[in-house]
């Protein structure tokens, strides 16, 4: 019922701007968050980031203790942080809408397979020192892959790169796989890592590696010389994707285990060299983790301190939002990372709950209405058609009714995050026709119609899923914005399963869909090799300066430079009718401590925080009464 009224509300807007068509001016840019000062890409990084060193302070009588840190930036120059000691034991509890698709990384892509984050560890991450809380030279807000120079060695110690096409690990010593059979608590070695990457990018077909970057088209070879050397020898050009596809996006499983157990589909078969054990999963209720005595990492900012800090690791399973809600008002749930709110619930939950800490930060995604180009029966197979279809949905209504305000209209294939700025582009800076497409004007597109063969408009569907049920209110907009234009849209409303069947069994002529602006370097949904690729196209530009970027991946001004003209060539082509994007809300309890809200360490690395977290258990029986 919300979502209707907010519609007529955005109905009343379009109505005001029609009044006003006359004198009407292009949609704002939206504001321009402050660049930071971009950091030197190391042509190839190899140097582990220096430790932080620390100096206990004087508490205050009744204050908690404090300690003074001091971190280095990559220019050199030093930043002090004063944070709270840490103390260990308790409990971190968060929550997801849905239960995971398996246990077996290797099985899936790693955004479905996520309990593998805590019980598994890649060869890299983000480095949490480069964050919000450390040095602030990274927001990790979405950008699924770090910048080079913001990479942390994990199981690799160090890395090196001597030539174009070879890539070293050196495996990190003191890092045992989980103390339960099969492994019992073994030392891992480099063996550990050619099985797990060629399991991952060779022999499982249903990997996400294996259907997007095929082997033989990408490795030369790969083997362990020795027990703590990974050498990598890849095809020309190709070593960037290996170094960015593998490095930190391949969990590291134990080869006995998977003879064992054929697959580790099963959550009790789950073993790995992680920071939590899974101990307990409930389908639909709740999975459950436990402290991994034996893990080897130091906290970034603590180097005396081992991790985690706390003893259990718990995630619910919550589908419906209200009780999302419920649970955070009560205190059942210290944080909702990988289930952001919006403004409505968000606000709702600042009013009712002040003591909760939040952070507000773009989404880095939004949300949009994908065209089928490779079909020449459709109408959407003409360029006319796309732009008339873009310019017939009034954005600037949409975000100040649909959304409240609280987005931004992204012109732009980039978010405009801080790490993005080199690629982002504003509104204004567009050529005249792309620039167009974000522009209300119902006569333009109906005039652009008849040019294509369609004075009268035509009929479409467009594939949807039923979750979220806003999907439905959204795109029942859009019908009402192309109804004007002569186009009658039908609803296909499918189950989130049969969905995502006929998304990847192209049974559909339009889809609506996420669509990434904080990765835009993977072309994830324009990439005419990529199974995300909705609109399927094979342009023959994207392929060349995908290849390009790749070639220029550790050169960070060449980079940017060919994504940002690609970003704007892709915009003209109007494969996607993209909606504003929105705020998001990250909520997490008082009593959480070492977290900032950050969202992603690295790829699909969303929710890595309870490994760093500690839980102020004394502040949280003094608010709730319960430890």
């Amino acid at each position: 019922m919300r979502r209707k009224i907010v519609w007529l509300l955005v109905s009343g807007i379009m109505v005001a701007a029609l009044v006003l068509a006359a004198c009407a001016q292009a949609p704002t840019a939206p504001t321009t968050p402050t660049t930071p000062t971009a950091p030197a890409t190391p042509a190839t990084p190899t140097t582990p980031t220096t430790p932080a060193t620390t100096t206990p302070t004087t508490p205050a009588a009744a204050g908690p203790e404090t300690v003074k840190v001091t971190l280095k930036k990559l220019d050199g120059t030093t930043v002090e942080r004063t944070f709270e000691k840490p103390k260990y034991g308790g409990t971190i509890t968060m929550v997801r809408a849905s239960d995971p698709r398996s246990f077996d990384p290797s099985m899936d892509h790693e955004g479905v397979t996520w309990t593998a984050r805590w019980t598994n560890q890649e060869l890299t991450s983000g480095d949490l020192i480069r964050g919000p809380q450390g040095t602030d030279e990274a927001t990790y807000d979405y950008l699924r892959v770090p910048r080079p120079a913001n990479v942390r060695g994990y199981i690799a110690e160090t890395w090196e790169m001597p030539d174009a096409n070879t890539l070293i690990y050196h495996i990190r010593k003191g890092i045992y796989f989980h103390n339960k059979p099969p492994t019992n608590g073994r030392e891992l070695n480099a063996n550990d890592i050619v099985f797990s990457f060629m399991r991952n990018w060779k022999e499982t077909k249903t990997s996400w590696h294996y259907q997007s970057y095929p082997w033989d088209q990408h490795f030369e070879s790969m083997e362990a010389p020795d027990k703590w050397t990974v050498v990598i020898k890849s095809k020309p050009g190709k070593l960037p994707i290996i170094w960015e596809n593998g490095g930190d996006h391949i969990n590291v499983v134990a080869p006995e285990a998977v003879q064992k157990y054929g697959d580790l589909k099963d959550w009790r078969n789950s073993i790995g060299t992680g920071p939590f054990m899974l101990t307990d999963y409930v389908s639909g209720g709740s999975v459950t983790f436990a402290k991994n005595q034996n893990y080897w990492q130091k906290h970034p900012f603590f180097p005396e301190d081992s991790l985690p800090y706390i003893d259990t690791f718990k995630i619910l399973i919550i589908p419906d939002i209200a009780t999302r809600l419920t649970a955070m008002r009560t205190g059942k749930v210290d944080m909702f990372a990988n289930v952001p709110l919006g403004w409505d619930d968000a606000k709702a939950l600042i009013q009712t709950n002040p003591e909760l800490k939040y952070r507000e930060y773009l989404s880095g995604s939004t949300t949009g209405i994908t065209f089928r180009v490779d079909r020449p029966e459709l109408p959407t197979y003409d360029i006319r058609v796309r732009r008339a279809l873009n310019m017939a949905v009034d954005l600037n209504a949409v975000l100040q009714g649909w959304y409240a305000g609280k987005a931004v209209l992204v012109a732009s294939y980039a978010a405009p995050l801080p790490d993005l700025m080199g690629v982002y582009t504003k509104l204004e800076d567009l050529p005249d026709e792309t620039r167009e497409l974000f522009t209300y004007d119902p006569e333009k597109a109906k005039k652009l119609l008849t040019e294509a063969g369609y004075p009268s408009g035509f009929k479409a569907e467009v594939l949807l899923s039923s979750v979220p049920a806003s999907n439905a209110d959204m795109v029942s907009m859009v019908k009402d914005f192309w109804s004007k234009i002569g186009v009658d849209l039908t609803l296909n409303i499918k189950e989130p399963a049969v969905y995502t069947g006929a998304l990847y069994g192209r049974q559909y002529e339009m889809a609506i869909g996420g669509v990434s602006n904080s990765s835009p370097y993977n072309l994830w949904q324009d990439h005419p090799l990529m199974q995300s690729n909705s609109n399927r196209n094979n342009d023959p530009r994207i392929l060349q300066d995908a290849d390009a970027m790749y070639e220029a991946y550790f050169d960070l001004a060449e980079k940017d430079r060919i994504m940002r003209e690609l970003g704007i060539y892709i915009l003209g082509q109007a494969y996607r009718v993209m909606f504003p994007m929105p705020y998001s809300y990250e909520f997490w309890q008082p009593w959480l401590k070492g977290y900032g809200g950050e969202q992603d360490l690295g790829y699909d690395h969303n929710s890595l925080m309870p490994m760093y977290a500690w839980v102020d258990q004394d502040l949280k029986q003094k608010l709730t009464g319960r430890r």
